[in-house]
């Protein structure tokens, strides 16, 4: 998935979303602000090479983009975790794509059709 200019799979998926200069500002119900933009894939081939030293599994080595996830405070999106997770978890739902937390170094592959 691209990063929709109009945010139209998100708001699909029940996201509260906000244009901002660099991508959008999504909350799903209760979650906390995930601040996305569209990012490069070699950003995240070097983040994810770079905290866990894994190799990256083959499917999402293939991606050709990425949707960039952050918080304005993570300490405050970590005292939410169910609902940081469930947003997690639907915005790989409405992406169809991995999911790789740069804080703890989680990669989460989607479901396979």
């Amino acid at each position: 998935m691209s990063l929709d200019p109009r945010g139209t799979v998100l708001r699909e998926a029940n996201f509260v979303v906000e244009p901002t200069p660099d991508g959008f500002a999504a909350r799903w119900f209760d979650g906390p602000v995930l601040q996305l933009r569209a990012g490069t894939i070699g950003e995240v081939r070097s983040a994810i090479v770079r905290i866990t030293s894994a190799t990256l599994p083959p499917r999402v080595a293939s991606y050709d983009a990425c949707i960039c996830v952050s918080f304005p405070d993570l300490d405050d999106a970590l005292d939410e975790i169910n609902t940081l997770i469930e947003s997690q978890s639907q915005l790989q739902a409405a992406s169809a794509g991995a999911v790789f937390l740069e804080w703890n170094g989680d990669i989460s592959e989607p479901d396979s059709d």
